[in-house]
């Protein structure tokens, strides 16, 4: 093991830096309403706040770099830090390394030969390993880079195939945009600096000192911006995409090939005329794209991507999983055999025009391109404007097939596709049935047809249906009898609604994945595959053993509203009104890993035992009552929230984590070791206050945590007992 400390000097800069910049904004509004007030108090308390701020960031700075250090051990890597009221320990495996980064803050590199190195996994960015302001960081960029060779990627950089840097026209829009920002900074600067003026000619003389230096920076921001635009240069080689950026503060960094997930291209309306680019890359998890900006040939270097991306796919394919030093084999069921690029079923498919227009999408129907190609499929947007966004076979993890009755008019479906690298969903909406070799397309995203292996329909009962329900019927009874017996007819109708949904419901084991089938006049097809499912959570209706099950699916989608980019969600599918859901609760995860057949799946399994974890309850319970003197009937949740915490337990075995908590419906969820990319343990201030902590795991393809282990009193020995079964 090899322990790394930062430079305290470079390291404090930085936070005592941003405190001073606050203290001075501080004391720059206030001294300012205190001139033009004649309020001269406001002055001398602006000194007090400021004073009070640069002390409590240059405390707060060392206390940080006391506590932080980083290992960098075999096979994965560690970072500890913390605050002064908190802890945190981050753990990631080298293998889930997708993204690299060394940046070299110009003054601080020159200064003191210190960096930052930044190592992204297919993970959020919370999961990601900093190493801040560390000496010699182009030594450590470089022991990284070889760490993971040792770890099974390539990285030898042996063939460059292309390399592209911002076009001179592309940077000067960017400039001129970011200009045009500048100028409504410049505009509100402008008003303070009036009403400054009004105190007399010391508020003349500061306003116009203020102004100038606002300009003088805005210039020199736009000029630096520009060169560092470019200076950017990004370089695909065999094996790894390689890109450096900045002018006088740089960025160095590589993806490996085999975690390039997809490659998109984007144009706006100006952009398209004047023949500029973006390209975003996405390295195996949602909202870790990287953008190259500005190009003047984007196609080439998306196409070159997309070359190595089907290359590195077809050497996964052709090769034998490779064992390297501390590996952990994914599971022993045979994995689906691939499909050769010469027998792959490919086309260019549109959308019908009136089945389109009909859901109000008739420009989109006109201007949107679908092509399925042998190791990849795109959709393709362009109206005023482009966007591309393309996925590989192999990072698809499910696929979900939708028909409605304006579907059964026209003979169309749309085909929903995930990816573990994008928050956004390839849809290929309303395309003709007969166009489409759906089999084919599954095959091609790894969903190998043939007859299913188990078969479990969904039991309905309205005693069922009520249990299911039984927190609303708190609100709904009342309601009944409120109504004099009025609302339970609607009531009725939604309950028939839900055996008709049950009833058409089929839920199917295959060799190799999952299939649920649901809906009644708008059907959906949902195809996922065991090794892509990262996390089960099983739920028992309220007294009885019928409950529903829940498969989430590595990746996730961001949901568009009206007014943009709405909240991210997991992508997941649940198989309601399962009869007799405790059998899943220990089988599941074993099907995941391979190590029963589907047919056995419906069977309860013995499981080992492993040490049990409870949290505590003071941390919740005081943060109702505080919070409650603000807000009263947050204490009605008090007795609630006790017996919850009560229920809920974290159980470590042999195989996977599980949590189990719940007061009226039972649930049980659980993520296996092999699928998790990374850990997090640590305090927060109510975690030092009572001597308790909690530990996060990360799978693939998430922007958000799979399990928050909350609250623990023996959250030392959780994070332990969980790293030696994750890192064995």
């Amino acid at each position: 093991m090899e322990e790394l400390r930062p430079t305290i000097g470079p390291f404090l800069f930085g936070r005592v830096s941003s405190g001073v910049v606050v203290a001075a904004l501080v004391f720059a509004l206030l001294a300012g309403a205190g001139l033009v007030t004649d309020m001269f108090g406001l002055m001398a308390l602006g000194g007090l706040l400021a004073v009070a701020l640069v002390a409590w960031s240059a405390v707060g700075g060392f206390v940080a770099w006391k506590k932080e250090r980083y290992e960098i051990h075999e096979h994965h890597l560690v970072a500890r830090g913390g605050g002064l009221l908190s802890d945190r320990v981050t753990e990631l495996d080298v293998r889930n390394v997708t993204h690299v980064k060394q940046h070299l803050s110009w003054l601080r590199y020159k200064l003191f030969d210190v960096g930052d190195v930044i190592v992204q996994s297919a993970g959020s960015s919370s999961a990601e390993v900093v190493f801040r302001s560390v000496k010699q960081p182009d030594e450590l960029y470089a022991r990284i880079r070889e760490l993971m060779r040792h770890n099974g990627f390539s990285l030898q950089a042996r063939e460059k195939l292309h390399s592209e840097t911002p076009s001179s026209l592309g940077a000067a829009l960017e400039v001129g945009q970011m200009g045009l920002g500048a100028l409504g900074l410049l505009g509100g600067a402008s008003a303070l600096s009036a009403g400054l003026a009004a105190a007399g000619p010391v508020g003349v003389v500061l306003g116009l000192l203020g102004m100038g230096s606002l300009v003088a920076l805005a210039g020199v921001w736009l000029v630096l911006h520009y060169l560092d635009m470019k200076r950017r240069t990004y370089e695909v080689y065999d094996d790894v995409v390689e890109y450096r950026e900045g002018f006088l503060s740089r960025t160095n960094a590589f993806i490996p090939n085999e975690n390039i997930a997809d490659a998109a291209t984007r144009q706006t309306f100006i952009d398209q005329a004047l023949g500029i680019w973006d390209v975003r890359v996405s390295c195996q998890g949602s909202g870790s794209e990287v953008a190259f900006r500005r190009l003047a040939d984007g196609p080439a270097l998306q196409a070159v991507i997309r070359d190595r991306v089907a290359s590195a796919q077809d050497q996964r394919q052709a090769e034998a999983v490779v064992e390297v030093p501390g590996d952990r084999p994914r599971a022993s069921r045979p994995a689906a055999a691939p499909v050769p690029a010469s027998e792959a079923w490919t086309a260019q498919l549109k959308m019908n025009t009136l089945r389109a227009t009909l859901s109000g999408g008739l420009i989109r129907a006109l201007a949107t391109t679908f092509t399925v190609g042998p190791a990849s499929l795109s959709s393709t947007y362009s109206f005023l404007g482009r966007q591309e966004l393309e996925f590989a076979y192999d990072k698809v993890t499910g696929v979900q097939v939708s028909t409605g009755p304006l579907d059964h008019l026209f003979g169309t479906f749309s085909v929903k596709i995930w990816s573990i690298g994008s928050s956004t969903p390839i849809t290929l909406a309303h395309v003709e049935r007969s166009d489409v070799d759906l089999p084919a397309l599954l095959r091609q995203c790894g969903i190998v047809g043939g007859e299913a292996q188990l078969d479990l329909p969904a039991t309905f009962s309205f005693g069922t249906f009520a249990r299911a329900h039984a927190v609303g019927a708190v609100f709904w009874l009342p309601l009944v009898l409120v109504t004099f017996g009025l609302l339970a007819i609607p009531l009725g109708l939604v309950a028939v609604w839900a055996a008709a949904r049950a009833k058409r419901q089929a839920f199917r084991l295959h060799e190799h994945h999952i299939e649920l089938e649901q809906g009644v006049f708008f059907r959906t097809h949902t195809y996922a595959r065991y090794d892509d499912i990262k996390k089960v959570s099983v739920q028992r209706y309220a007294g009885i053993d019928a409950g529903k099950v829940t498969f989430f699916v590595a990746g996730e989608t961001q949901i568009q509203t009206s007014k943009g980019p709405g909240p991210v969600i997991p992508n997941s599918f649940t198989a309601h009104y399962m009869p007799d859901v405790r059998p899943f609760i220990t089988s599941l995860d074993a099907l995941l890993q391979g190590r029963i057949q589907p047919q056995t799946a419906g069977t309860a399994l013995a499981v080992a035992d492993g040490p049990s974890f409870q949290p505590a309850v003071a941390n919740t319970l005081v943060k109702l009552g505080v919070f409650g003197c603000l807000f009263p009937p947050l204490w009605l949740f008090i007795p609630w929230s006790w017996m919850a915490l009560k229920r809920r337990h974290y159980r470590v075995e042999a195989e996977r984590v599980v949590v189990d908590e719940g007061v009226i419906y039972k649930t049980h969820t659980s993520v296996l070791f092999d699928r998790i990319d990374s850990l997090k343990q640590g305090q927060a201030m109510f975690g030092k206050m009572f001597d308790n902590g909690g530990v996060t795991l990360f799978t693939a393809g998430s922007s958000l945590p799979d399990l928050v282990l909350s609250d623990v009193p023996e959250f030392a020995a959780l994070y332990g007992a969980i790293r030696e079964r994750y890192g064995s």
